[in-house]
């Protein structure tokens, strides 16, 4: 079972990171971050830290 969770694990981090590139995107073109979701970066953050 701990190999099992550790894919899991593996695959919900991948997933979390990747969430963020949307917003990258939609950010880049226009040179401004006011774009960016503080709300989201502060929850992959913690996540990422605590989880």
């Amino acid at each position: 079972m701990g190999e099992l969770s550790s894919y899991v694990g593996g695959i919900a981090a991948s997933l979390g990171s990747l969430s963020y590139i949307p917003q990258v995107q939609k950010a880049w073109p226009r040179g401004s971050t006011q774009d960016l979701s503080l709300g989201m970066l502060a929850t992959l953050i913690s996540v990422s830290r605590y989880g």
